[in-house]
C-alpha cells in the first residue's frame, strides 16, 4: 500500500505542475516607442508615442509620463521650445516600461536656400498620370523653380530597379502618388492634390534644412562622366547622400485616358540611381561649418540626351529625409551653395 501510496503523490505533483504552468501568465513587457529620436525645439514640431504590451497597441488605455516629474502627458505626443534631452515612460495595468529618450535640438535659422524634391510615381500604362503630371506641371513647377521633380516609373521601359523598393518604403501603392523629400506620401489622384501643394509648402517655410548642397559633374568621354558633390553643414549632425541621373524630354508611349500616343513627352524621369542604396551613402557625421565630398562615376548611357540630363544630389538628414538638394546638368553642370538673400 505504500508504495501504491508513493505512486499516487508522485502523480498528483505530476498533475499539479502541468496544471500550475498552463495556467501561469507571465507579464508582457511593456515597451514605449517614440517616431522621432530628434525634434527642432520649435514648439510645432513633435514626437508621437506608441506603447506596445508584447505585440498589443494599448496606447489609447496607457499612461505616458515623464521620467522628471514623473506627470503625465495630455496626449500621446511630446512638443517644446526649450532645447534639452527628455525621457518619457509608460505605465498600464501596473506595469512601468523603459525610459525612452527625445532630443529637442536648438532651432537654427537657416543661411541656405531650401530645395525641395517631388518624387512622382508614374507609369506609361497609366491613364490618369498624364492629367496628374500636368497639374504638377502647371500648379507647382511652373510656381516654384525651387521644387525639382523626379518621376520614377513603375512598369514601363524607363522603370528603376529601385522602384519597388521606394514604393514599399513610402506605402506607395497606386499611381499617380507623390512623396515630397522622402519624407509625405500624398496622392496625386483627382479631388487630393492639394495635399501636394500643402506638403511642399511645410517643407519651404518650416525652415528645417541645416545644410547646404553643390554640385559640378564633367562628361570625360562618350560613355562617362565624373560628378563631385559637397555637403556644407550648420550644425553637427549625420548625412547621408542619394544622387540620381534624371532626363527630361523623352519621347515615348503613354496612356492618357483611353488615347494612346507614341509622341509623349515624358518630364524628369529617373534614369539612373547612383547611390548605393535608396536610403543613400552614409556620409557620417558632419561637424557644425564643416565640408564634405564625394565623388561619383557614371556611366554614360548612349541612349541620354545629355542636353537634358540631370544630375539630382539629395542630402538626407538622421531620419532619413532631404534636408537640401541640388541639381546641375549631367555634362558640364555645376551649381553652388545657395545662401538666402
Amino acid at each position: 500500500m505504500k508504495r501504491y501510496a508513493g505512486i499516487y503523490m508522485l502523480f498528483l505533483t505530476f498533475v499539479s505542475l502541468l496544471t500550475g504552468c498552463s495556467g501561469q501568465t507571465e507579464d508582457m513587457d511593456l515597451t514605449i516607442v517614440a517616431d522621432y529620436a530628434v525634434i527642432p525645439a520649435d514648439g510645432r514640431s513633435k514626437v508621437t508615442f506608441t506603447v506596445y504590451e508584447g505585440n498589443a497597441d494599448v496606447t489609447s488605455q496607457a499612461k505616458i509620463k515623464s521620467a522628471e516629474d514623473d506627470s503625465a502627458l495630455a496626449g500621446a505626443y511630446f512638443t517644446t521650445e526649450q532645447a534639452g534631452e527628455y525621457y518619457f515612460y509608460a505605465e498600464y495595468n501596473g506595469i512601468k516600461s523603459e525610459n525612452v529618450k527625445v532630443v529637442a535640438e536648438s532651432v537654427i535659422e537657416s543661411n541656405f536656400v531650401k530645395r525641395v524634391c517631388l518624387m512622382e510615381f508614374t507609369d506609361a500604362s497609366c491613364t490618369f498620370c498624364p492629367d496628374a503630371s500636368r497639374y504638377v506641371d502647371r500648379n507647382i513647377l511652373q510656381k516654384n523653380d525651387k521644387v525639382h521633380l523626379i518621376a520614377f516609373h513603375e512598369k514601363d521601359q524607363w522603370s528603376l530597379p529601385q522602384y519597388q523598393e521606394l514604393a514599399n518604403k513610402f506605402n506607395v501603392t497606386f499611381t499617380p502618388s507623390a512623396v515630397v523629400d522622402m519624407k509625405t506620401m500624398t496622392s496625386l489622384a483627382t479631388g487630393e492634390r492639394d495635399q501636394v501643394k500643402t506638403a511642399i509648402s511645410n517643407a519651404i517655410n518650416k525652415n528645417e534644412q541645416h545644410c547646404g548642397v553643390a554640385i559640378s559633374s564633367e562628361v570625360k568621354s562618350a560613355s562617362a562622366a565624373s560628378v563631385t558633390v559637397k555637403i556644407l553643414s550648420e550644425k553637427t549632425t549625420d548625412y547621408y547622400l542619394a544622387v540620381y541621373v534624371v532626363e527630361d524630354g523623352i519621347k515615348g508611349y503613354q496612356m492618357d485616358g483611353t488615347i494612346k500616343y507614341d509622341d509623349y513627352y515624358h518630364s524628369f524621369v529617373a534614369r539612373k540611381h547612383l547611390s548605393r542604396s535608396i536610403y543613400g551613402d552614409n556620409v557620417g557625421r558632419i561637424l557644425a561649418s564643416e565640408e564634405k565630398t564625394l565623388t561619383y562615376d557614371v556611366i554614360v548611357d548612349a541612349n541620354w540626351n545629355l542636353a537634358n540630363t540631370y544630375i539630382y544630389a539629395l542630402a538626407m538628414d538622421e531620419n532619413g529625409y532631404v534636408n537640401n538638394m541640388q541639381v546641375c546638368l549631367l555634362n558640364g553642370g555645376s551649381a553652388d551653395y545657395e545662401y538666402k538673400n
